[in-house]
């Protein structure tokens, strides 16, 4: 009974047109990668001693390293976790 009642929650939930995006540019997933990429980003300014920019530089940087770790996945196959640790690790000060 409980399946059945999931099934009519989705098919309504479908019907009016919301949906969870997970998936995507601005979809749940997406959103937990730049806050990871984000946090290496801090981290690594805290280790180099270099002081943090402003919040908006480093939500644009972090942004644009999760869009280069899609970008090599994509042609590597590679896990995206780990191309964010290493893009995050190899950034020049």
């Amino acid at each position: 009974m409980k399946f059945a009642a999931a099934i009519t929650v989705e098919t309504d939930i479908m019907e009016r047109g919301v949906s969870m995006a997970i998936f995507g540019k601005n979809g749940f997933i997406r959103k937990q990668q730049v806050a990871f990429a984000r946090k290496l980003l801090v981290w690594q300014y805290e280790k180099s001693g270099t002081a943090l920019p402003d919040e908006a530089v480093i939500s644009a940087h972090a942004d644009k390293v999760v869009d280069d770790a899609h970008r090599i996945a994509k042609k590597s196959g590679n896990n995206i976790l780990e191309i964010l640790k290493d893009l995050v690790k190899d950034i020049k000060k």
